[in-house]
């Protein structure tokens, strides 16, 4: 294969800037309202273009989620913190994906603080479904457990903690019970990202040095059939990440039945039940290992919540129920 070197022209222009004036130039100023998804930053060139109302879905300020780790970052972070609650402003109406978040937003966004910030939960992917569940026997044997790990590899998601947790759970079980368990962490790597591409790394060197490597299985980059296979396939989802602002993973799993074992006093205080639909444990490995043996050793917490988990997602978090929130936000916005 060839060597070809590639040089990038112009990435430094933002997207949505693109965007925003390609529209315009499209369709011109015909729109009632604009709706903008994640990103604020075309706000202000939206609203000088189109003059029109802007109705902006915040995920979570961007600030909240840059890594503090070098000079380039922190002063990355104080551009954002000066830049994104300046976009927001331009916004006429703001909706969120949860108290955690609308929380943050105006706590860390002073500018906003007294904004009236609505509470619009997201829904799940509809082609879940469409998984042959009797495929998951093909990635876990019908003697196996197996404990999903499903997030992106991204340090903020403390992927760790669940793998460490493992290593606490072995000395818990006799040893015919540990070769039956299994623990998978699949998930997307942004391999352009050093830092994700590091942290992948990081994991595989980890479940070696606690002597669980042989009970660890990374995938990378899974399609949406083989994600919905694993959560077909597993006795319960762990969800680690500490500050999680609202969480799809734990709707998917509960779509399927399947407990959640996450951390308490964040985004999923929102969505998972207690001890119908999961368990919230404190922030540490040990707490993990403690709910994960409990699930192994009574099955009451997965009947619960083969029985009632789809019903709680599909009323509260399913896509009617997101059509009806955005729409009713909406007719008041107009």
């Amino acid at each position: 294969m060839m060597n070809v070197e590639v040089t990038a022209a112009g990435d430094w222009f933002h997207g949505m800037v693109y965007a925003s004036v390609l529209a315009f130039w499209k369709w011109g100023p015909r729109f009632d309202m604009i709706i903008l998804d994640d990103c604020p930053s075309p706000a202000p060139l939206l609203k000088l273009l189109f003059r029109t109302k802007i109705f902006f879905y915040c995920h979570f300020p961007y600030q909240l989620l840059i890594p503090l780790r070098s000079v380039r970052e922190v002063l990355i972070f104080i551009e954002m913190y000066l830049i994104e609650g300046w976009c927001m402003k331009f916004c006429d109406f703001i909706a969120v994906n949860s108290k955690f978040t609308r929380c943050k937003v105006q706590h860390f966004l002073p500018s906003l603080s007294k904004r009236n910030c609505s509470i619009l939960y997201p829904t799940i992917s509809a082609d879940l479904d469409a998984c042959d569940r009797r495929s998951a026997v093909d990635i876990v044997p019908n003697n196996k457990v197996m404990f999903l790990s499903l997030n992106r590899y991204w340090p903020g998601k403390k992927i760790e903690v669940a793998i460490q947790a493992l290593s606490i759970l072995k000395q818990k079980l006799q040893r015919l019970q540990w070769m039956n368990i299994e623990l998978v962490v699949a998930g997307s790597v942004e391999h352009r990202l050093s830092y994700c591409a590091n942290y992948s790394k990081y994991l595989k060197r980890l479940s070696q040095s606690l002597g669980v490597s042989e009970n660890v299985k990374f995938l990378e980059n899974i399609s949406r059939a083989k994600k919905a296979t694993l959560l077909a396939g597993c006795r319960a989802l762990l969800y680690t990440a500490p500050f999680e602002h609202f969480g799809i993973g734990p709707l998917e799993a509960m779509h399927f039945g399947k407990p959640v074992i996450a951390v308490d006093g964040c985004g999923i205080n929102e969505t998972v039940l207690p001890n119908q639909t999961g368990v919230l444990v404190p922030f540490s490995p040990s707490a993990f290992a403690d709910a994960m043996a409990s699930i192994i050793a009574d099955d009451r917490l997965n009947k619960v919540c083969a029985a009632r988990g789809r019903d709680w997602v599909n009323q509260n978090f399913g896509r009617d129920a997101f059509d009806k929130r955005l729409m009713r936000l909406l007719d008041l916005s107009s």
